[in-house]
């Protein structure tokens, strides 16, 4: 009876140790980890503008209308303390050369830019696009969109309206000479909302 009871203990303990009982289960943990790195604020794709189409002066006032490009912004930054705008700014339009003629300041306009989309995936919320308060050329910078602090991560694209064939308007005075005007607008992408 000792053999018999000798060789059911020796079963139970290579049962034990094999792992083959209920209640002797092994576990096993791990940790793994990513560290992921700050980024930068970029215009993914910058504000441009086409030129305004050829017109012909009438001896009246006039409204002429020019495209924009889509443009981008990309906040890789990965930081909810920041957040972003963007500014614009345009130079009254002259013939240059040396008898220059002008158009008046204030004579070109831009619309207020439409609510961006985005990437699928990115749960950021939207920056928001600001309606200029005056036109563009003149002589004050004006935001035309923002994202707030913890606003506008990842990348945000700008698709202009073409309201009326386009989201800028030059307004042609009715005494305008003629020539070949140009003007440098310039947009601004700046850290704070």
């Amino acid at each position: 009876m000792a053999r018999r009871f000798t060789a059911t203990k020796l079963l139970l303990v290579v049962l034990v140790t094999l792992g083959a009982l209920p209640g002797s289960a092994t576990a096993a943990t791990t940790t793994p980890s990513i560290t992921l790195g700050a980024g930068t604020l970029t215009y993914t794709t910058p504000f441009t503008a086409q030129n305004f189409p050829n017109t012909t002066l009438t001896g009246l006032a006039q409204s002429v209308h020019a495209s924009i490009n889509t443009w981008a912004v990309t906040d890789a930054r990965g930081s909810l303390l920041n957040g972003w705008n963007v500014t614009v700014a345009a130079s009254q339009f002259t013939t240059g050369g040396g008898s220059p003629s002008t158009l008046p300041t204030g004579s070109m306009s831009l619309a207020t830019p439409a609510v961006p989309t985005t990437t699928g995936g990115n749960l950021s919320v939207a920056p928001v696009p600001v309606a200029t308060a005056a036109p563009i050329d003149g002589g004050s910078t004006q935001k035309i969109a923002t994202a707030a602090i913890a606003t506008g991560l990842g990348e945000w694209i700008f698709t202009p309206l073409n309201v009326a064939g386009g989201d800028l308007l030059l307004s042609v005075p009715a005494g305008a000479v003629a020539g070949t005007y140009t003007s440098t607008i310039t947009t601004t992408l700046a850290t704070g909302p």
